[in-house]
């Protein structure tokens, strides 16, 4: 039989006391008189504890978030949007007027829109990364901003420091 923790109880730690001073005093229990048992009682959950997939206490998913969980730059880049070399805005919001493939990318840019431009696409991303990440397409093009070309692949260095990246 396991020997009870009476700390879990405070009156079964106040009987403890009690007897184990009336015994130092010169009483006397008969043997078999007095038992202390703890016994605890159980607790069944009302439901199965989830277990999440995910990590907890995690930033927002962005491309200005200072968090970094994922190794995929992407996974925190905005959504498309959508400019061109006339105007220059910053979102033309054209992006539903841009054919795209079964993945959401475009089949080819720049394309002809309503506003009479010849818009293009770009995605915001994390600069708070710091490293050399490859750039994969199918297709051929000329890929702007701080792409460079090594060989046949494509990079773009980010060094970490949250900037604007040349």
């Amino acid at each position: 039989m396991p020997i009870p923790r009476y700390t879990r109880s405070p009156f079964l730690l106040f009987m403890v006391l009690s007897c184990s001073v009336a015994l130092g005093a010169g009483c006397s229990l008969p043997h078999g008189s007095a038992r202390f048992v703890y016994e605890p009682e159980v607790w069944e959950p009302v439901s199965p504890v989830p277990r999440l997939p995910v990590g907890m206490n995690l930033n927002q998913h962005s491309y200005y978030s200072t968090s970094l969980p994922f190794t995929d730059v992407m996974t925190t880049a905005s959504g498309m949007l959508t400019s061109n070399h006339v105007t220059w805005p910053w979102d033309s919001g054209m992006i539903s007027e841009i054919g795209r493939d079964s993945n959401g990318y475009p089949l080819y840019l720049p394309q002809p829109t309503s506003d009479g431009a010849d818009t293009f696409v770009r995605f915001l991303i994390n600069n708070f990364y710091r490293g050399d990440f490859r750039v994969f397409f199918d297709g051929q093009g000329t890929l702007g901003g701080a792409v460079r070309q090594a060989g046949s692949d494509y990079y773009v260095t980010l060094d970490g420091r949250g900037e604007p990246a040349g």
